[in-house]
């Protein structure tokens, strides 16, 4: 396969991939479950991740130089693998309506209070299939650019919420039980499964010998800087949590410098508007991959802009007409989604690790031969298509091995002469 992106761009998707859905709304969720406990609901929710992302990486390396169409289907078989696809078209299409309804209401709450939802979908769908038309590699490069910028302004709005948010303290510890923690990290789980677009990207990274050493690095940042800001939420909202649903741009709030230099609000809402549009666009390609993989026949290859169009006709209507609502989409996400993504962000993964062990045996293709017969000056091409570019052929056969066209070679001169 064609290895489109490098070791460091992935590893930055990688690392970025966590931090969409954890910024904002997540933070009060789990305070509504667990008050400041929620801190270790949270830490399970990273465990959590850290374990698929373990059960699939070895996967990923193991096999570079496969698809994930081509990893299962020698494995499990063609229909087995079509329900698999599926599943994750369904994933990552609740991710694109999530993010779809929170980004709206995000953008509503921190820019413009009478802004139209419709107005909203349309700048983020045409940016994200936008994204997706320029190709992947287009897409991988972007992230690369952007990575430094974003994160500089998280660390920004970190080192603004802890010199300036109220210190409540967070002690003691452990005072809801162990029941509302895991309740709090069930509940929420629909903000997980970050590492699973991985298995659609299988075959398409070029992996060196830097590729391992690259995405610690990445991902070690990621995770310290998200629990260097999660630590800050729930220290200076320990009373109060449940109030501050846009934690990002509310962490920013005390900061006594507003008036000098304006509205340091920008500074979260460029990050997290940023964030929208780089995981909506990753989330299309998942499902436009997804589909394809759903659908596609054997021996007829269909423009990916089709199913491009097709992920475009689902998902708009569904989130215009079902899941408009903030309070809707949270319901169903703490209630049914998250089914969903322990589904596909853990069992998947697992399936995926236990039948990598499974030996297959490749397929052996004959080679095939174009022989011009003209005179005693008998030329060999090994692929037709050179033959035919290179001389006019009077007779051409094609055989299926090196002995074989001899015998033919013999009866026809004889047949000549």
């Amino acid at each position: 396969m064609k290895q489109e992106i490098t070791s460091r761009q992935f590893a930055i998707m990688v690392a970025m991939s966590i931090f969409t859905f954890k910024l904002t709304y997540l933070p009060s969720l789990l305070f509504n479950f667990a008050d400041k406990d929620g801190f270790w609901a949270f830490l399970i929710l990273i465990l959590a991740d850290l374990i698929s992302f373990f059960l699939i990486m070895p996967v990923f390396i193991k096999h570079k130089d496969e698809s994930f169409s081509q990893f299962l289907e020698k494995r499990i078989g063609t229909f087995a693998a079509k329900i698999i696809y599926l599943l994750l078209f369904i994933f990552f299409l609740i991710k694109l309506i999530y993010l779809s309804n929170v980004g709206y209401f995000f953008a509503r709450e921190a820019i413009f209070q009478d802004a139209e939802y419709l107005l909203f979908l349309s700048i983020l769908f045409i940016t994200i299939n936008a994204l997706f038309l320029f190709k992947i590699n287009a897409y991988a490069r972007t992230s690369e650019f952007f990575y430094l910028i974003l994160i500089f302004l998280f660390i920004a709005c970190i080192i603004l919420g802890i010199f300036t948010i109220p210190n409540n303290g967070f002690f003691p510890l452990f005072e809801r039980g162990a029941g509302d923690i895991f309740q709090a990290s069930w509940k929420t789980a629909f903000c997980t499964g970050d590492y699973l677009f991985i298995l659609p990207f299988m075959g398409k990274v070029q992996i060196d010998k830097k590729f391992k050493k690259r995405l610690a690095l990445y991902m070690s940042i990621s995770i310290f800087l998200l629990l260097a800001f999660m630590l800050t939420f729930f220290i200076g909202f320990r009373y109060t949590g449940f109030l501050h649903q846009s934690a990002i741009t509310d962490v920013v709030e005390f900061v006594p410098l507003s008036s000098v230099i304006e509205n340091l609000d920008l500074l979260p809402i460029t990050l997290m508007l940023a964030l929208y549009v780089i995981h909506g666009g990753l989330f299309l390609f998942c499902m436009v991959n997804s589909l394809n993989d759903t659908i596609k026949f054997k021996h007829k290859r269909i423009d990916s802009r089709w199913f491009l169009l097709a992920s475009n006709i689902i998902a708009i209507p569904l989130i215009l007409f079902e899941f408009h609502s903030y309070d809707t989409i949270i319901y169903v996400s703490e209630n049914y989604f998250n089914w969903v993504t322990v589904a596909c962000a853990y069992i998947i993964p697992l399936i995926c690790f236990a039948i990598s062990f499974k030996k297959v045996k490749e397929k052996q293709n004959k080679n095939t031969w174009a022989v011009k017969l003209i005179d005693e000056n008998l030329k060999w091409v090994s692929q037709t298509k050179q033959l035919n570019d290179s001389v006019p052929l009077s007779k051409k056969i094609k055989l299926g091995g090196q002995k074989t066209w001899k015998k033919l070679l013999n009866s026809y001169l004889n047949a000549q002469f």
